[in-house]
């Protein structure tokens, strides 16, 4: 069973905002994540890689920090 993306949502720490990104805005999301330094996440390996990589099979390359 393919889980689906509904919505994301993340806090960039050079504009001091956050943003939220719905299904058919993913593809400016993955741009963000790909310019970013660093990934600040939780639970993303046991949960969040499964789904995002359906969307984004490079998601596993991405610098993190999983708290």
């Amino acid at each position: 069973r393919k889980l689906h993306i509904t919505m994301l949502g993340m806090f960039s720490y050079d504009e001091n905002q956050f943003h939220s990104f719905d299904e058919t805005e993913l593809p400016l999301f993955w741009r963000r994540l790909e310019q970013c330094d660093l990934l600040i996440v939780f639970n993303n390996r046991g949960f969040d890689d499964v789904v995002a990589s359906a969307y984004f099979p490079e998601v596993s390359k991405l610098n993190r920090f999983d708290i």
